[in-house]
């Protein structure tokens, strides 16, 4: 390959012509900054995400709170129906994954370079040491841009306005997890509407200023809560194996009903929470420009998908066995009276003396969907604002910066 800038200027393509003028629906996608926009330091070389890191990211926005539903969705659907569920559409997401990493590919093929900040000998040295194949480098394709390269302008704005759509509502279920956690935990007030209100201010300063980071400053934040999560699988599954009588009704433990294996009527229960518990292709755009080797991309959102896979897996069987068709709809609040088979049952029917580790267990089972929102809530709110405002100043490229600071706009 070995093209200079100038040469890469001349790259043409029946979807783009050479300046940023409309052409019918399809139109030239100016996706940089503007030179004398663009601060000293942001033309340096920087270090991108480590494959670990990258997994962690994907993880955090992969695994929102939808996960909980899944022992509810398992039993809908029944045990072995529902696995077999989880691994069909795994194999469907990763295959998403690749579509949106190859129109990426194309998309830095098709789009020329139009500034000096650019410097397209750096990636063509790359693709020559990949035998010229299409390769992500390191310009960022949000979706938004690749709908407009690829099918047109108007479908661009129908599909961003639906995106936005569904990313405010995710932003909203994670304000109102995060209220509802700490309204039943620790309510400051006999009335709810205040508690609403405190707890709403309280999850708004923790989360805008992260989502005004950049994603390099956000890692430390994302790597502790992606352990978190760990733990909180290892602990939903130890437990619900190992104590499963403690999660069915006390009051109606002679009438436990086991899970069905089967239950094609409940499909259309199971299927919906399964496919939202696996989606993630938004912030492909996002995590790739992050990521230091672009060749290992593929490799890291396959190893994310199949982790989350064996994970939900794990979570909905055994859970899902262990409360049968009593199984709550956030499987959380199972953990509340969690005591690992310890403790001691008094006349009115409480328990005491229960073990330290049981009560620790409890406690992070049952807040987690608080931890969870506050990694998950910046992912997304980043991947929102990005594409609104490529939409907003898609006629004017000057005026879009690379940092994701201007998440502070929603």
């Amino acid at each position: 390959m070995g093209q200079d800038a100038s040469s890469s200027n001349e790259l043409q393509s029946p979807l783009l012509d050479e300046n940023l003028d409309s052409n019918g629906d399809h139109v030239a996608v100016d996706l940089t900054t503007n030179t004398a926009e663009v601060s000293p330091h942001l033309l340096l070389p920087t270090k991108g995400f480590t494959p670990f890191i990258a997994v962690c990211f994907t993880v955090n926005f992969m695994v929102g709170t939808g996960f909980l539903t899944l022992p509810w969705a398992f039993v809908q659907g029944g045990i072995i129906l529902s696995s077999i569920l989880i691994i069909v559409s795994s194999i469907f997401s990763d295959y998403i994954k690749d579509f949106v990493l190859e129109s990426m590919a194309r998309a830095e093929a098709i789009v020329p370079y139009h500034n000096a900040c650019e410097d397209p000998k750096k990636d063509d040295d790359l693709e020559a040491e990949n035998d010229g194949l299409l390769m992500v480098k390191e310009r960022k394709f949000e979706l938004s841009d690749l709908t407009r390269v690829f099918l047109g302008e108007r479908i661009s704005i129908a599909y961003v306005t639906m995106l936005t759509f569904s990313l405010f509502m995710t932003l909203w279920v994670y304000t109102v997890v995060f209220d509802a956690v700490f309204i039943n935990v620790v309510p400051i007030s006999d009335n709810k509407d205040i508690n609403a209100a405190i707890f709403t201010i309280l999850y708004g300063c923790i989360v805008v200023p992260i989502t005004c980071l950049e994603l390099k400053e956000q890692v430390s934040i994302q790597v502790t809560l992606a352990m978190c999560r760990v733990l909180m699988f290892t602990f939903m599954v130890t437990t619900s194996f190992f104590f499963p009588e403690e999660f069915r009704n006390i009051d109606q433990v002679n009438n436990f009903i086991a899970p069905p294996m089967y239950n094609l009527l409940g499909v259309s229960r199971s299927l919906p929470i399964i496919l939202f518990a696996l989606q993630f292709q938004t912030t492909v755009p996002g995590i790739s420009k992050a990521v230091a080797d672009k060749r290992q991309l593929s490799g890291i959102f396959r190893f994310t998908f199949f982790l989350c896979a064996v994970s939900y897996t794990l979570v909905g069987v055994t859970v899902g066995l262990a409360a049968g068709e009593g199984v709550a709809q956030s499987a959380n609040v199972m953990w509340k009276n969690f005591r690992g088979g310890t403790g001691e049952l008094t006349e009115t029917g409480e328990y005491i003396n229960v073990a330290l580790w049981a009560k620790a267990i409890s406690y992070f089972v049952v807040m987690f969907p608080a931890i969870d929102v506050i990694s998950a809530f910046p992912l997304n709110g980043i991947v929102m604002t990005s594409n609104v405002l490529d939409v907003v100043y898609r006629n004017s490229p000057e005026k879009k910066v690379s940092s994701s600071r201007i998440s502070c706009f929603s």
